[in-house]
């Protein structure tokens, strides 16, 4: 069985997007990027992108990043 089976039906004409992030990566720089699919019934599309980070998500990546 497909988990997209179980979600709620969608009006007729519209298409069901289901997007998944299928990488993640940090940078001590402060880069982040990642990899995102949007996928329907019939189509996936991959998405690359990154960007920098700043303040209090930078504090926050930096810490998991050393571990502390």
């Amino acid at each position: 069985m497909d988990i997209r089976d179980l979600m709620t039906e969608q009006p007729a004409g519209t298409i069901r997007l289901y997007p998944y992030a299928k990488d993640l990566s940090y940078h001590s720089s402060g880069t982040l990027s990642m990899t995102i699919q949007i996928y329907d019934d019939t189509h996936t599309q991959e998405y690359t992108f990154g960007f920098n980070v700043a303040g209090n998500l930078k504090d926050f990546l930096d810490q998991i990043y050393t571990g502390g």
